[in-house]
């Protein structure tokens, strides 16, 4: 389930927090009277464009007059200057006969109104002092392109071109998808010259050949006319490299034939030369690009470029300081710039000693410098600005087994100066109590490796039981650039109950200590993890429980999940999920495997036939005991309908085993649906229904399932 974080300041008073609310949702803010301002104060509203708008544009207007809090009265210039912004924000949103009028109240207690219009600019008398003055915004038709054709246009598919007009996809046409203003037409013919230019036409050019604006009815019909040009392509890079008044002249290998002629090309190439000088040393070096030939073969234009590199002097470094800090100790700083003073000054580890000084999280910014000692020595000054100490949010979440969840996440940085970090997270929802404190330690054994300490505990409802869990241990996490991934590995220890679980298995504990060694492995690839639309995830859980780690049990528990997201055609998708999981009791008693670690399938991102839990054996008289092999698989089709909804159809299937002398699985369960997503920027509000094409006794025919975030 995900969740919705709104930050907090640190005084938690009931003013505070509100206040911390309405920066993230103003709506909630109206019961503490957020908006009421005070009599001495002058005031401004905004009405006509919708209840969350007309917020952001009252405090983009209050921002207009420096300070902390509004004048007395208003000036007769900033009504004027504020007309003239929102007018603005409504052209610039498709609105282009909006109107703006103000209705403002005098130090004298009088009123007036006053409307802009159009091009209309009328100049108010420079006298007004405003007590109160209140916008209101007549959008009228918003106008959108009807029409959007190309004359010329070759290189590229038409519908890719129409991408950079309007938002294409989805079943159901919008106006709002399809926008027209002259400045967005405007940006939109540069952005298709840019991507012809990328492309290796050079001399590519676009102009409106025909329009046609209807004021009646807002619609737009527009005709592109194109002039590609020749296609240019690179045949060879020859680079002569300067340095030590010694010329060396090569011929770059690793140009792929066909290699479409671009200023971004020029660029890359440039930089590729320049970083090859850095790490040696050149801090100076210089590169020019020029066409040593242009030959004309087969409707294409070949280029033939000539690089010259001039190096520049060799530098070393001098010496490497560090300003700003105030917390932080001096050693977490030297720890993380690996530059030492007689090295050669390479550019490219400068940076990447910047970029570890800010990944430690504790610095609002990382600067680096350099200061010349002579000719052949620079010193090096990396500046930084520590951020806030404590940071508070607030969490809510939806699913349709726990509910509604809410809680709060406080962080610490950069504790006792050594860039530490403290999380304590708490959440209660309607079946589950829990919470989970993590240290932090920073690259405490080395680059890109994290240690960290974790104390945690759990209390929820499940379907036949109640699950506790409290414990905590300590691991390490590194990101392992070879697999590109996250790797941690911890040692837990975790007392485990299953209360009121009234059932029987007859392989299964319900009480245990548990000591065990977990190795966890992240190697996410998707281009959003919130929404993804291309790319795939894999997720590796194993947990070694022994004795001879201090424990009551001894048992090993393997758990892998993968996904896989392709676009197929214009908004629309395919979502593959597989999971599969089982438990082994090798050196221990098989009577003694805790309830609690055994697996419990179902719910909005498993089966959503069911509750969550649900999917799983049932005992004789239908109360769910768990298994101990499953493998699921998911497969959805995702049809977007406008930029925000769509619609899914989903297959879900699970198979499990009750013993794991049944492995893979003795049973399986099939499940078939549809849902309405609304696409948010914490997630997908998901409503879905599962029906279940083969259940069981005491199972349910289907589920209705209302969630927030990606299933899987």
């Amino acid at each position: 389930m995900r969740f919705c974080s709104i930050p907090a300041p640190r005084t938690l008073h009931l003013r505070v927090i509100a206040l911390a609310l309405a920066a993230a949702c103003p709506l909630a803010a109206a019961p503490f009277g957020l908006f009421s301002k005070s009599s001495d104060t002058a005031q401004v509203h905004v009405t006509g464009y919708g209840p969350l708008n007309n917020l952001d544009l009252e405090k983009t207007l209050r921002l207009l007059v420096p300070g902390d809090k509004p004048p007395a009265y208003y000036t007769a210039n900033f009504v004027e200057d504020a007309a003239l912004i929102l007018r603005a924000k409504a052209t610039s949103d498709g609105y282009l006969n909006a109107r703006v009028s103000a209705s403002v109240t005098l130090r004298d207690g009088s009123e007036q109104t006053q409307e802009w219009a159009e091009d209309e600019t009328p100049l108010l008398p420079r006298s007004f002092e405003v007590r109160d003055v209140r916008f209101r915004i007549e959008k009228g038709l918003l106008f959108h392109y009807s029409t959007l054709g190309f004359r010329g246009l070759n290189a590229l598919n038409p519908a890719m071109a129409q991408a950079l007009f309007v938002e294409t996809g989805g079943l159901l046409p919008q106006k709002t998808s399809r926008i027209y203003t002259p400045d967005r037409l405007k940006t939109s013919l540069k952005n298709l010259v840019e991507v012809l230019n990328r492309d290796g036409y050079e001399n590519a050019g676009a102009s409106v050949l025909q329009s046609f604006r209807n004021d009646r009815l807002g619609t737009v019909s527009v005709v592109i006319e194109v002039s590609e040009g020749r296609r240019s392509v690179v045949r060879s890079v020859r680079t002569q490299i300067e340095h030590d008044q010694k010329v060396v002249t090569r011929e770059e290998p690793d140009v792929p034939p066909d290699t479409p002629y671009s200023s971004l090309w020029v660029q890359d190439l440039v930089q590729r030369l320049k970083q090859e000088q850095f790490r040696q040393g050149y801090p100076d070096t210089r590169v020019e690009v020029k066409q040593a030939t242009r030959v004309e073969e087969d409707g294409r234009v070949q280029i033939d470029l000539l690089a010259t590199v001039q190096t520049g002097a060799r530098i070393k470094v001098g010496s490497v300081k560090f300003e700003g800090y105030q917390k932080s100790k001096p050693n977490v700083l030297q720890d993380r710039v690996p530059i030492r003073t007689g090295d050669w000054l390479d550019r490219i580890e400068v940076e990447a000693s910047r970029h570890r000084l800010a990944r430690l999280g504790v610095f609002d910014s990382v600067a680096v410098s350099t200061v010349e000692e002579s000719p052949e020595v620079r010193d090096l000054l990396y500046t930084v600005k520590e951020g806030k100490r404590i940071d508070m949010s607030f969490l809510f979440g939806y699913g349709s087994y726990e509910m509604a969840r809410a809680g709060f996440e406080l962080e610490q940085f950069n504790v006792l100066g050594r860039a530490h970090r403290a999380k304590l997270r708490a959440v209660q929802s309607v079946k589950s109590s829990s919470a989970n404190y993590t240290y932090t330690m920073p690259e405490l054994f080395g680059k890109d490796t994290d240690v960290f300490i974790n104390a945690s505990g759990l209390s929820r409802k499940e379907i036949s039981f109640t699950r506790e869990e409290f414990g905590g241990g300590v691991g390490a996490r590194r990101y392992v650039d070879l697999i590109k991934s996250d790797v941690s590995t911890r040692y837990n220890y975790d007392i485990l109950n299953a209360r009121n679980a009234d059932f029987a298995i007859g392989s299964t504990a319900r009480n245990a200590g548990v000591a065990s060694l977990i190795t966890d492995l992240r190697h996410d690839r998707r281009d959003n993890p919130l929404s993804p639309r291309h790319g795939y995830k894999l997720i590796g859980n194993l947990e070694l429980a022994s004795q001879y780690l201090g424990g009551d049990v001894d048992y090993q528990r393997v758990e892998l999940n993968a996904s896989y997201h392709r676009p197929v055609g214009s908004s629309r998708w395919i979502h593959v999920g597989a999971s599969h999981g089982f438990l082994l009791t090798f050196g221990g008693e098989h009577a003694d495997l805790p309830l609690n670690r055994r697996f419990f399938p179902g719910g909005e991102n498993s089966m959503r036939g069911f509750q969550k839990g649900e999917a799983a054996p049932r005992d004789p008289q239908g109360r769910v005991i768990g298994a101990e092999a499953y493998a699921g698989a998911n497969f959805e089709f995702e049809q977007g309908l406008t930029r925000q909804w769509s619609v899914v159809g989903f297959v879900d299937a699970v198979g499990f085993a009750r013993d794991i002398g049944d492995y893979p699985f003795d049973e399986t369960l099939l499940a078939v649906g549809a849902g309405l997503r609304w696409n948010t920027f914490i997630g997908p509000v998901r409503l879905e229904y599962g029906h279940n094409l083969n259940p069981r006794m005491h199972d349910p025919s289907g589920t209705v399932h209302l969630s927030i975030g990606f299933p899987f």
